[in-house]
């Protein structure tokens, strides 16, 4: 996909941890940049998603895009990530968040009785339950590195306040069960 500049569109991945990760079909054709805290030489950026000043100038990209990784700041740190993806975004420009679904995963322990720690569905890292969802995928967080551990949780209404406080128009979109997309522009 071209812009009207016959210029290539520019995506940030950020979180994404490896290029092997797939990111959604709209984005074939795009410029794919990759950002993640991790010191990992397959990524193009390595920084703190809360500050990416020293990296990222403003304006810079066509799309923003994350996948389950919001959940692993705490909550005032989610506000400041989500102000510099505004603040690298070109106007205009698009956001895609994915996170979990923490409103639905306990809704069905509350409701049906569904066990805690009996898994919801089958993510490519392995089987996830509702205490993933809490807290982190267990299987990483038992590996010792605090950074994936989750420290903020969200419900659909939450996610969409936050993006709209931090200056997107979004919209939910469905997707898989117990995850939360929001898709949006920068204004």
């Amino acid at each position: 996909m071209q812009s009207d500049s016959n210029q290539c569109k520019k995506v940030l991945n950020i979180g994404a941890g490896s290029k092997q990760i797939k990111m959604p079909r709209h984005y074939d054709g795009w410029d794919k940049v990759f950002l993640d805290a991790n010191q990992n030489p397959e990524m193009d950026i390595i920084a703190d998603a809360r500050d990416m000043r020293k990296e990222i100038p403003d304006n810079s990209f066509d799309a923003v895009f994350t996948s389950h990784v919001l959940e692993h700041f705490f909550l005032s740190d989610v506000t400041l990530v989500l102000k510099e993806f505004h603040r690298i975004l070109k106007p205009n420009g698009m956001i895609e968040t994915h996170v979990p679904d923490f409103y639905t995963s306990v809704k069905k322990v509350i409701n049906e009785g569904y066990p805690i720690d009996k898994p919801l569905y089958q993510s490519p890292a392995g089987p996830i339950c509702t205490l993933d969802i809490i807290f982190g995928y267990s299987k990483f967080v038992q590996q010792g590195t605090h950074l994936d551990a989750h420290k903020t949780a969200f419900t659909p209404e939450f996610i969409e306040r936050l993006h709209q406080e931090a200056g997107f128009k979004v919209q939910l979109n469905e997707c898989a069960a117990f995850e939360i997309v929001v898709a949006g522009n920068k204004i």
